[in-house]
């Protein structure tokens, strides 16, 4: 039920077990997870290709069944122009948009991801709508943790944004080979609650946090994408036409039963994360959405104690409390839920990771001269 794509919050992950795991998962993967993107909309580079509602209601009516995505087994080149931006690879097309690999025209910076609204959607306003949001969310979170937008603009018609290219598998890719072990899932988790805290406390709510919308680079950087759902704190739901409210089987019961989520949602999302890197699978399970949305607002998820010894009663302790059915029940916030991940790291043999750096400080790589200047202007801050 996922709707669109945004690339947004990241934080870098201490190196040792996690980088280390993640990178001999990435090489079990025939050496190269980018040129098997094409199993998933998530295409490698930190832009991922959007999956979209087959029908999606507005209040003016149904939005028009977007076309089928299209993917490929290895980038495809070619030669298109977007700005001041040069594509030089197709990485892989969705419902919604496509997504290019390129660089400056004038050579100058890193590699970049683009990604382009598809051409049979660019006079369509409220796709126009959605995409447009994505920037604006992305702007937003400006942070030495977050992967950077550098440009936005419309070429000829069609809707492009710029960002960070990051290249390395999702969570999802590597969960298919199995649960992770226990000190790279510490890091991980850990890593991942404070990079929800810092969006939090910018005022936004991520409303779709699952495996398919983390990355990781082989540098060992972690990546939650998919802000194009996000919320400003204290909206109880999008008011924009033709959005979702996430994945049923990431989805926190107040989100089932309410239709409101707020960041404990999103605590509770990243709890079923969790709770699949430690079992290798996810709690519930039913034969439809309707089913398995009433196990996440009655069932008890399963034991993890039982499922994989390396779990400590205490680790178990952290991650059902995040899958507590109430709200007020689960911790106060995802920096406490990190903090409580941290004082597990010594009993394991793993260092807790150094704190993310303060917002302002920034180490990501310089930003393309920018074509437009058309980015919007940030959301207004919460509170």
């Amino acid at each position: 039920m996922a709707l669109m794509w945004v690339g947004a919050a990241a934080v870098v992950v201490a190196g040792g077990a996690a980088a280390a795991w993640w990178a001999q998962k990435a090489k079990s993967n025939d050496g190269n997870v980018a040129s098997r993107s094409g199993r998933s909309n998530h295409a490698s580079g930190g832009l991922s290709a959007p999956k979209a509602n087959n029908r999606s209601k507005s209040p003016s009516g149904p939005l028009e069944a977007p076309p089928a995505p299209r993917t490929h087994t290895a980038p495809v080149p070619v030669d298109l122009n977007f700005g001041n931006y040069h594509a030089t690879h197709e990485i892989g097309e969705g419902a919604m948009a496509t997504v290019y690999k390129g660089l400056a025209k004038d050579g100058s910076g890193p590699p970049v991801a683009i990604k382009v609204i598809r051409k049979e959607l660019e006079r369509d306003e409220d796709y126009r709508l959605r995409f447009r949001r994505e920037s604006e969310v992305s702007r937003h979170l400006q942070h030495t943790g977050l992967m950077a937008v550098y440009d936005a603009g419309e070429d000829d018609g069609r809707l492009y944004m710029v960002a960070e290219w990051v290249d390395g598998p999702t969570l999802e890719e590597v969960l298919t080979r199995g649960r992770m072990p226990l000190k790279p899932c510490l890091n991980l988790a850990t890593q991942l609650a404070e990079a929800l805290d810092y969006a939090h406390q910018a005022g936004l709510v991520h409303r779709d946090i699952k495996p398919a919308n983390i990355k990781m680079t082989r540098g060992g950087v972690v990546k939650i994408l998919d802000f194009g759902l996000a919320l400003m704190a204290g909206q109880s739901r999008l008011t924009a036409v033709g959005f979702s409210m996430g994945t049923v089987s990431h989805m926190a019961p107040e989100v089932l039963s309410k239709g409101t989520c707020g960041a404990a949602g999103d605590q509770y999302a990243l709890g079923i994360v969790i709770y699949q890197m430690l079992a290798g699978k996810e709690p519930f399970h039913a034969k439809n959405a309707m089913a398995l949305g009433m196990m996440h607002v009655n069932t008890p998820p399963p034991s993890l104690t039982a499922q994989n010894r390396e779990v400590t009663p205490e680790l178990e302790a952290i991650v059902m409390r995040m899958l507590a059915k109430k709200p007020e029940d689960r911790y106060p916030s995802s920096a406490a839920v990190a903090q409580a991940l941290r004082k597990l790291m010594p009993a394991s043999g793993l260092l807790p990771p150094p704190p993310p750096p303060p917002p302002g400080s920034s180490t990501l790589p310089p930003a393309p001269p920018s074509a437009s200047g058309t980015l919007p202007p940030p959301p207004p801050s919460a509170g």
